[in-house]
């Protein structure tokens, strides 16, 4: 549990998490729906190394590169969508 809200107040919450997660990384953000959706019909080692060969494609991206350069600037990242 990550936090504990009304029970009227769940769609507006999750509205702003998914405004918060659209921030992101869109490569890194559609890499982890893969994780997700793919790795849920795996073994657990399967879906680990799996996980770690798509964290290693972020890693090998342009989005990384500017999300390091924006983080040590102090500024939010421009990733190009």
């Amino acid at each position: 549990v990550n936090e504990v809200i009304a029970d009227d107040a769940g769609l507006s919450r999750a509205e702003e998490i998914a405004e918060l997660i659209s921030t992101n990384s869109p490569g890194a953000n559609a890499k982890a729906i893969l994780a997700i959706n793919n790795g849920m019909q795996m073994t657990l080692p399967e879906a680990l190394k799996y996980e770690a060969s798509l964290f290693g494609l972020c890693c090998a991206s342009p989005e990384k590169d500017e999300g390091t350069s924006a983080f040590l600037e102090k500024r939010n990242p421009d990733f190009k969508r």
